[in-house]
């Protein structure tokens, strides 16, 4: 393990193992994201006998719930391997870094996405949501995007809810 900074006994302090500082940052925006997915799943509506097993919020708030199981971990492991201590260095460091940026991007249109469904019709934001996704990420031609774009669509506001019986928020 790298020797970090020089303490006032005079002996060096371990250096935090570089993914430390990432875990901390990981954890801090997972456990309150995780928070909100289970409000907002619990207000989905519940259909037929079971209540809220045979609403379409149950596997968002399982999922949910283990994620913070786990972020809470990592975030306890992170504290304990000196992440405070790195956090400033490492900020700087992705402050800089392309791949932070185009992270920061498409989160900002995943946020969007969210806020926007229940707003906005289901297929229409969608639609928006995964071209802005696709041309972002360069992911093919202006004809693979429209293809790839008008499947989702389809698969995810027509064809899924009506075999599923699954209500669109």
């Amino acid at each position: 393990m790298a020797e970090g900074p020089v303490t006032d006994e005079g002996s060096r302090q371990p250096e935090a193992p570089p993914t430390a500082a990432g875990d901390l940052v990981v954890a801090i925006v997972l456990l309150p994201l995780c928070a909100w997915i289970v409000r907002e799943a619990l207000g989905m509506p519940h259909r037929g006998d079971l209540g809220l097993m045979t609403s379409p919020g149950f596997t968002p708030i399982l999922v949910s719930c283990a994620i913070a199981l786990l972020s809470l971990v990592v975030l306890a492991k992170a504290v304990r391997g000196g992440a405070l201590r790195a956090l400033a260095p490492r900020l700087r460091e992705l402050a800089h870094s392309a791949e932070s940026r185009r992270a920061v991007v498409l989160f900002a249109l995943m946020v969007g996405y969210a806020m926007l469904i229940g707003l906005v019709p289901f297929p229409i934001v969608t639609g928006a949501y995964l071209v802005a996704t696709f041309v972002f990420l360069r992911s093919g031609s202006w004809v693979q995007i429209a293809v790839a774009t008008a499947v989702g669509v389809v698969l995810t506001g027509f064809v899924i809810p009506y075999v599923f019986s699954m209500p669109l928020p």
